[in-house]
């Protein structure tokens, strides 16, 4: 076929058109043959035999194409290799002076590979490669630092003359084993995402029957000297335009030959990671790989590698772990960058932040290298850089940073903050589509082309450059669809290439972006939501470009001080109806569009029963408001223009119970969509304030008190039904009857049987009027009873310069604790007296002994409790100068048969009393360990964590409920040897308030530096992401309320210790106290002196409570020597 071929390029010229168009012919039926063989390997006689039946048929001369003698080539090749390679220099120059100079063909042949294909443009080859199929492999095997051991991608030309085969048998061969070659090229997807070229691995078959010898071409495409020669003659020489698409071809049935054998392969230096779809095939690979080294002359290191297939394994420092997904960073590599960053640390502490600019870099390289298995890796190196960049020469020392020591700090952190130490191999098909654009005045986001999101800026932020205002834009945006971005792919669109190039890579040149992108990448870490950011033309952004710069024309904020008067006059309110993130006058509102912090959009839709609403709606939608207060009877105020034509005005006018009218001023409104304080102008018009009372909701069955008007009293009567019109068919006790409309009646309501409006336990009793209406009003019975014990004393003092230091005295003396814990206790006391009709400002010891019955009665106080509820009734009626009427005789003697006859019911039910126990050093240990391991993802679970983290505390400083509970983050200081405490509500302390510092060195307690730090980074992740303000206390997260009670100590002991099942010991029970009472047992038991006991736990050297914290029976272990041996090293 080659001669074919040469009488071809020999007579490109000639004018023998027909002797052209015969070889032509001939020659397309030749390879028209060779491409059917079965596999691509045709012998001389076949080919021979082929083109005699061409002639036969045609009438054509028969063309010599036979291969000369093979013995005659080892006369004309030498043998040796410098005579060898003389021999082809000479060769070459021969047909460098015929017209076919081969390096020149071998350069433009290469260059014609491309990627996917072999594709020769001018028409005569084209090997067609194909992709593998995207199958998730569930097997790896992995043959690690092959060692060179021969000669390896020689030309397969030169191999062939070696064995001594004739050029023109040679040239015969690599024809027919070119197109009969078994080609696998596809593409492999690398960590990074970036395609890479499995090697085309081609075999032949030899003629003197010796086994195939493979040849690999590398991922660039270049193959063997010799084989592009060829190709180059095939291509360049030949008068034939023909395209040819070689494929391999198999001997499956059904004719299904279109199939290639290549193995998916992550390639890098000379380590290889061979994928596979099951244990059989990697057993399979695993054969082939070993044949493929062993015929390229590579040989394998036996000591490296992993040989056997895995679904985890270990490749270039990183973990796959094909059984949950997921990249890891190794646990050597992860104490190898701990060290590190500790080691820079230490230096730059010592050396007044200087470091050698080398020392970083190599740092930063380590650091770089886990990125795939690390996505925070580049967010947390850009400080580095910025040092690094400011450096003179790589000999040169560089300067940390604050930032830069952060981001070191962050590093050290690695070991512990195991949820950053992965990254899932393959995400969730799940998508969302958020498209998020910014202008200098507002903000606009959708959410899969059908739900809005929208804001403006407030005045400090309308300054800024529009790429910090566009990234703010998404996070808000991405705030505001939090619960439905969840857990799935998200595809953003936005108009700045800016924000899409620094959203790609999750880095910046910018200080102040780099903060905003953190923030931005820890909240899409915490929900799990991965981000792809395109870009798309402002043009085509339609929708979130008119959000952003359309105005709200009925967002208006009522002047501050209205407001605040309003609160103070009928509030405290509780959520603001309708309102933005500029305009809201209180943390809860709802608002027109969707955004970050509201709680939800368009408030007409939800239950406003259950609320003091402030109300101050655009007034198009007062009519719509006006309905809604007079069906639900909602508490509100509502603000509106002083129209008193209008049918909403007369409405709520009717429901209202206090009408105050503002007059018209500048300042009265401000539009949020000027920031919210730039003024407009003044109003047209007066506005006017309604303040509604809320009317719980009657339904059948509700007895209630309607009052008459002719008798000036109220009638109690039951409501028996609800006519059409809605109105309610009251039966009156007396046996009259009535049908009345209850929306414009003066009712009470006794009982209800609706939830909702006795959620708070208040509208169910009836109103006494006076002090408890005084009360009800202003919020929580201690107040009143402070400022009542504040009136008695200005009124027996006097007028005096010293009055009020005096009375502040008597106020200081009580404590935040104490008022919390006797508020609920006298508010109790006071429900009890009102509901049966009795005074409770002064109470008899009659109503007291009714009041323990109650207790008794309802069961949910024990005897041993029951002190708290009588000191709290006998320390209000003393500060207001009455006699104590829960400290007689009677009242002991009814504790003692509360207790009898509680005892008598246990033993009935075959249930023991439990007694408050101490908590056991074991159990502390595992929620030590416990805590160390647990990484929240959620909310509630960072509460678990908060839990765990407070049982090891509360241990090991020996705190009360009150105590631990209200630590704040001024007073907890971890340094580089020791953890201290300052410990300042304490009950045996209250008088002089003296603080306590606790210090507990590190190397003390094992892992409790880790703990600390644990919990430390959870919490203030928590607060950066709220984007909320992080208070002093050092247990509050961003969803608790402002402050904690002590009985919250017992609800985060119990759930600690039930989530790791650690039970107490029959008969006895866990509680806030029983961590103080364990490490008072747990430090005696271990040998540490009383002194040191009292010390710790804020007892008085010479008190006798301490005895009541320890059991002398405990006996010492090895989890209490775990805490407090460090107690006993000076002893």
């Amino acid at each position: 076929m080659l001669e074919l071929r040469g009488q071809l390029e020999q007579e490109p010229g000639s004018s023998q058109r027909g002797g052209q168009e015969a070889l032509r012919a001939k020659l397309q039926f030749v390879e028209d043959r060779v491409y059917q063989a079965a596999d691509g390997v045709v012998a001389d006689e076949v080919l021979q035999q082929w083109l005699n039946d061409f002639d036969k048929n045609r009438g054509r001369a028969v063309l010599n194409i036979a291969s000369k003698n093979a013995a005659n080539a080892e006369t004309r090749i030498p043998k040796d290799p410098r005579d060898r390679e003389r021999w082809k220099e000479r060769k070459n120059k021969e047909k460098d002076a015929a017209g076919e100079t081969a390096e020149g063909s071998m350069a433009r042949g290469g260059r014609q590979f491309r990627g996917d294909a072999m594709d020769y443009s001018r028409g005569e080859v084209e090997v067609e490669a194909r992709a593998s199929t995207s199958v998730r492999p569930r097997g790896v095997t992995e043959g690690c630092d092959a060692a060179a051991a021969g000669v390896a991608g020689r030309g397969e030309g030169e191999a062939a003359r070696e064995r001594g085969l004739d050029e023109s048998d040679e040239k015969i061969s690599r024809f027919a084993r070119f197109f009969g070659a078994e080609t696998g090229y596809e593409q492999v997807e690398t960590g990074g995402g970036l395609p890479m070229a499995e090697p085309v691995v081609c075999k032949k078959s030899c003629e003197d029957g010796d086994a195939e010898e493979t040849k690999e071409t590398g991922e660039t495409g270049r193959l063997a000297a010799e084989d592009r020669r060829e190709i180059k003659r095939l291509r360049d020489g030949s008068a034939v335009r023909q395209r040819w698409s070689v494929r391999r071809r198999t001997g499956g049935a059904g004719g299904d030959t279109n199939r290639h054998s290549g193995m998916r392969v992550l390639p890098y230096m000379d380590d290889f990671l061979v994928l596979v779809d099951s244990q059989r095939e990697g057993f399979l690979r695993r054969e082939k790989v070993q044949l493929v080294l062993h015929r390229l002359g590579l040989r394998r290191n036996e000591k490296k590698g992993h040989w056997e297939p895995t679904q985890v394994v270990e490749h270039l420092g990183l973990e796959v772990d094909l059984k949950l997904g997921q990249f890891r960073v190794t646990e050597r590599r992860v104490h190898k960058i701990h060290a590190k960053a500790k080691e820079i640390l230490c230096d730059a502490a010592r050396n007044r932040r200087w470091i050698p600019a080398r020392r970083l870099a190599s740092f930063t390289g380590l650091c770089q290298s886990v990125y795939l298995a690390v996505p925070a890796a580049r967010l947390y190196l850009r400080e580095l850089y910025f040092v690094l960049a400011e450096k003179r020469s790589w000999g040169a020392k560089v300067k940390i940073s604050r930032s830069a020591r952060g981001d070191l700090e962050w590093w050290s952190r690695l070991p512990v903050m195991s949820r950053w130490n992965g990254r899932k191999i393959w995400r969730s098909p799940t998508r969302a589509k958020v498209h998020t654009d910014s202008s200098m005045t507002a903000w606009g986001g959708v959410l899969n082309l059908k739900f809005p999101a929208r804001g403006f800026w407030p005045d400090e932020m309308r300054c800024w450059h529009i790429t910090h205002l566009e990234l703010e834009a998404v996070y808000k945006t991405v705030q505001a669809f939090l619960q439905e971005l969840e857990g799935k792919v998200v595809r953003l669109y936005c108009d700045n290439q800016a924000v899409v190039a620094m959203l790609s890579h999750f880095t910046s040149r910018n200080p102040d972006l780099m903060r905003r992108m953190r923030r931005l990448w820890l909240l899409l870490d915490l929900h799990d939501i991965e981000l792809q950011a395109r870009y798309i033309r402002s043009e085509a952004n339609v929708w979130a470009d008119n959000l952003s710069r359309c105005e709200d024309l009925d967002d208006w904020r009522l002047n501050r001080d209205w407001f605040v008067w309003a609160n103070k006059q009928w509030g405290p309110y509780t959520v603001d109806r309708f309102a933005s993130e500029i305009s809201a006058q209180l943390p809860r509102y709802y608002a027109a569009w969707k955004d970050p912090k509201c709680e939800g959009v368009d408030s007409l839709t939800y239950d406003w029963r259950g609320e003091n609403n402030w109300v101050n709606p655009p007034w198009a939608l007062l009519d719509e408001v006006a309905h809604k207060l007079r069906e639900e009877g909602a508490a509100a105020t509502v603000v509106a223009p002083y129209w008193p034509g209008q049918s909403w005005f007369r409405e709520l006018e009717a429901l209202a119970t206090e009408v105050v009218i503002m007059p018209r001023r500048r300042d009265l409104f401000t539009p949020s969509r000027l920031g919210g304080s730039e003024l407009l102008g003044p109003s047209k018009w007066d506005a006017v304030m309604f303040f509604i009372e809320a009317r719980p909701k009657v339904t059948v069955g509700t007895k209630i008190e309607v009052f008459w008007e002719d008798d000036d009293c109220f009638y109690p009567g039951v409501v028996k039904e609800f006519n059409e019109d809605g109105k309610a068919h009251v039966l009156y006790d007396d046996g009259d009857e009535e049908t009345l409309d209850l929306s414009k009646e003066n009712f009470k309501i006794i009982h209800s049987t609706d939830e909702a409006a006795n959620a708070d336990g208040e509208n169910t009793e009836r109103s006494s009027g006076g002090n408890y209406e005084e009360y009800k009003r202003g919020g929580a019975v201690q107040n009143f009873l402070t400022r009542s014990l504040c009136e008695r004393w200005r009124s027996e003092l006097g007028p005096s310069r010293l009055t009020e230091l005096a009375v502040s005295m008597q106020r200081k003396a009580l404590l935040d604790t104490t008022k919390d814990n006797y508020g609920p206790k006298a508010r109790r006391f006071i429900l009890f007296c009102e509901r049966d009709q009795r005074p409770w400002l002064p109470a008899s010891e009659a109503t007291v002994l009714l009041y323990i019955a109650s207790l008794l009665e309802d069961g949910n106080i024990q005897s041993a409790s029951l002190q708290p509820y009588l000191s709290a009734i006998n320390n209000y009626h003393e500060d207001l100068g009455h006699p104590a009427p829960a400290k007689g005789r009677s009242v002991t003697r009814a504790g003692k048969g509360m207790a009898t006859i509680q005892a008598e019911l246990a033993e009935q039910e075959e249930n023991i009393e439990t007694q408050r126990t101490w908590l056991p050093a074991a159990h502390v240990r595992r929620v030590h360990e416990a805590a160390l391991k647990f990484n929240p993802g959620s909310p509630e679970e960072l509460k678990l964590l908060r839990a765990l983290t407070y049982v090891v505390v509360a241990f090991v400083t020996f705190g009360r409920p009150d105590t631990g509970t209200s630590l704040s983050r001024q007073h907890v200081h971890c340094g580089d040897e020791e953890f201290s405490v300052v410990l300042l509500k304490e009950k045996g302390r209250r008088h002089h308030r003296v603080k306590r510092r606790l210090t507990i060195p590190w190397k003390g307690v094992a892992l409790l530096k880790e703990l600390i730090e644990h919990w430390e980074f959870y919490r203030d992740t928590a607060w950066s992401i709220s984007a909320k303000t992080q208070p002093d206390s050092y247990w509050l997260l961003p969803e608790d309320p402002k402050n904690f009670k002590a009985s919250v100590a017992n609800d985060w002991i119990g759930l600690a210790l039930s989530e790791l099942d650690c039970r107490p010991p029959e008969g006895g029970h866990f509680s806030a106290h029983s961590t103080r009472k364990g490490a008072t047992t747990c430090a005696r038991a271990v040998g540490v002196t009383m002194e040191k006991v009292c010390f710790l736990g804020g007892w008085s050297q010479f008190s006798s409570a301490v005895q009541h914290y320890i059991d002398p029976t405990a006996l010492r272990d090895t989890d209490m020597d775990y805490y407090f041996a460090w107690l006993t090293w000076s002893q």
